[in-house]
């Protein structure tokens, strides 16, 4: 086949037209990350701490040290557990709950707050447990 004046070969007409055709339906849907909030849910991002102390795991000079490994959830009105997780390495979790009222718990401590979750949103919370525990 000869197009303006030169020779094309049928593969590469082939692979232009596939190439067009994928390009003309537009760009691929991509689904949501992991985690993501559905549609009523929110998000309990937060960080448990130990504060300075005379304690040999509290924080020093000043600042407080992150706590790993506890146990952190998130307790609806009737006291049920709404979801669950463990502090992170740097202290940090994240719980994903449907909208509402909660009581955000670290449980080895009982280092507790009340947050108000709001569809799509992300609530902060820092729990901070004493010293002599």
């Amino acid at each position: 086949m000869h197009l303006a004046g030169k020779l094309v070969r049928w593969p590469a007409v082939a692979a232009c037209a596939l190439l067009f055709a994928a390009c003309a339906q537009g760009p691929a849907t991509q689904p949501s990350p992991a985690g993501a909030s559905a549609a009523g849910h929110g998000h309990i991002s937060g960080i448990v701490v130990r504060p300075p102390g005379r304690d040999p795991r509290s924080g020093h000079a000043g600042g407080a040290v992150p706590v790993s490994g506890d146990p952190v959830h998130a307790y609806d009105g009737a006291g049920n557990v709404v979801a669950s997780a463990a502090t992170a390495r740097d202290g940090r979790f994240d719980l994903t709950v449907p909208a509402g009222t909660y009581r955000v718990a670290e449980d080895i401590c009982g280092s507790a707050t009340t947050v108000k979750v709001t569809s799509r949103s992300i609530t902060s919370v820092t729990l901070t447990v004493p010293n002599a525990c």
